[in-house]
């Protein structure tokens, strides 16, 4: 994908649209398999990994991965231009649920790269970053932007996270799935695979393996 020839305006626009059908109530699910992608990049390449474990263990399921070239460049408010191509190469079963290393609705327009995910698969996702867009943080650990809620202020494995629901799935919900199957590094189990399984692999790209 050439950057040159999308127009941001109208992914601009499409990302407004779309955030207002996100479906972010209902009571709070048990879940049965949560799945995990992430991806490392260098450069024009990228390493794309997703795990599938049994919910609230580290307890492995399933697993893929793959090598991606010709990714374009990152796009503040835009990551899914970048991502989309390697998430959907990757990630070839719909789990339960899915842990995206993204922002969900903690984003300019409310409709961040974990959103995207969990509209086109149609499943509950949680968009868990490392660093915060757009927004401030409450005492309570609430996340507020424009005056509304729009995530949460975790620390986890003496690291800060940012955990905000994608799609199908409450504010509340988001945040209880989350504790429900952090590991001790701090990250949900499958996120916390596909994110140690990304750099690996992102690293024997560099080297030539």
């Amino acid at each position: 994908m050439n950057l040159s020839s999308i127009d941001l305006k109208k992914a601009e626009y499409a990302q407004v649209l779309l955030a207002r059908k996100l479906r972010l109530k209902g009571e709070v699910e048990e879940y049965s398999v949560v799945g995990g992608f992430d991806a490392a990049y260098r450069d024009d390449v990228a390493a794309g990994c997703y795990y599938a474990t049994l919910c609230c263990t580290g307890n492995r399921m399933s697993f893929d991965f793959s090598i991606v070239k010709g990714v374009p460049p990152y796009v503040p408010g835009f990551f899914y231009l970048r991502e989309s191509k390697v998430f959907f190469k990757t990630v070839r079963e719909k789990p339960e649920l899915i842990f995206v290393n993204a922002h969900g609705i903690i984003h300019p327009r409310g409709f961040g790269f974990a959103s995207h995910v969990g509209t086109v698969l149609k499943i509950p996702s949680v968009g868990v970053a490392k660093k915060l867009l757009k927004g401030f943080v409450e005492r309570d650990g609430k996340v507020f932007f424009k005056e509304k809620q729009v995530g949460w202020s975790v620390s986890a494995g003496g690291k800060k996270y940012y955990v905000s629901p994608g799609n199908y799935i409450s504010l509340e919900g988001s945040l209880e799935v989350f504790l429900k199957n952090v590991s001790e590094k701090g990250l949900p189990w499958p996120l916390y695979y596909a994110d140690r399984c990304s750099k690996e692999l992102i690293s024997k790209v560099e080297k030539g393996v």
